[in-house]
């Protein structure tokens, strides 16, 4: 009897044929995988292209509040922070106050640095609450006082644009921005007084007794309206409206970064978490894997 182990040939053909498939599929499987995780990536590079923000022209009279919504439109991208600069003729309007648009309205309260005429503001939300992919709508609303006089005339500027999206990525590139064009209008006139109306039939002498009717002057006596003050445009006596009694905090584009960099470091964490949680799990199904591989292998091998 000879020592060589004749093993039957088809078997082992099928099970070479079995593990080759489950190799292949294992392979397929981790690229379909890997194109799932880059395609969103790759897709966020040029989502950004048409993203645009813009303020509507608008006109107000002297002493009056205005509110002017910034509108965010064409979003190709999960955004969760916005830092913008506004500019303006602080001759012409002050802002004096902001909140949130209908896109923000669960994000932090809109935070401002700079000075009357010029101001970054910003504001963060939640992933959870990310402004999503095609919405449109308002992102900010500015309450301008208007302390220009009639005629005036300013343009308010958007620039530096600072997006973050839900993967923490400043988002600056490829943002279209359009201004607004604010105008000073004047008042409505007040209703003149009625003119007195002549009536010679009423004079003196014309029958009535008395000596003339009414007094003898010949008019219907008329009640006059008083005539409301015309407005003064006295800049100095419109106080300049504060946005804020607190010190504004570090909004700058680099606390701007700085917090979307602490974001993103807290999202990695989680994340990386995450990656373990599904590595053990991975890896516990390709040792299940093998094992059945193997224990399959040996049934066929002791037949």
């Amino acid at each position: 009897m000879s020592g060589k182990f004749e093993g039957d040939p088809s078997s082992e053909v099928s099970i070479c044929g079995i593990v080759g498939r489950m190799y292949r599929f294992v392979c397929g499987f981790s690229a379909l995988i890997i194109v799932l995780i880059l395609m969103p990536a790759a897709a966020g590079e040029t989502a950004g292209e048409n993203i645009s923000f813009r303020i509507d022209d608008a006109c107000g009279h002297h002493g009056e509040n205005v509110m002017l919504p910034i509108i965010f439109t064409n979003i190709h991208e999960k955004i969760v922070g916005i830092q913008i600069k506004l500019s303006y003729n602080s001759s012409v309007i002050r802002i004096s106050d902001v909140k949130e648009g209908n896109l923000t309205e669960d994000w932090s309260s809109v935070e401002m640095s700079g000075e009357e005429g010029e101001w970054i503001m910003s504001t963060v939300g939640a992933i959870s609450d990310a402004i999503d992919v095609g919405k449109s709508g308002s992102v900010i609303v500015l309450n301008v006082s208007v302390v220009g006089k009639p005629g005036d005339v300013t343009t308010i500027n958007i620039s530096d644009v600072r997006l973050s999206s839900s993967s923490f990525r400043i988002l600056q590139e490829n943002i279209s921005v359009r201004g607004g064009t604010f105008l000073v209008v004047s008042p409505l006139s007040p209703k003149s007084s009625p003119t007195p109306v002549s009536n010679s039939g009423l004079s003196g002498g014309s029958g009535l007794s008395g000596g003339g009717g009414y007094g003898g002057t010949g008019q219907i006596p008329t009640k006059t309206k008083p005539q409301a003050d015309e407005p003064r445009y006295d800049e100095a006596s419109t106080p300049a409206p504060s946005p804020s009694e607190t010190p504004a905090p570090d909004i700058s584009p680099e606390g701007f970064d700085a917090e979307m960099s602490q974001r993103r470091s807290d999202a990695d964490k989680s994340s990386q978490a995450e990656r373990e949680r599904h590595g053990f799990t991975v890896i516990v199904a390709l040792i299940a894997i093998f094992i059945i591989v193997a224990l399959y292998t040996r049934q066929r091998r002791l037949k």
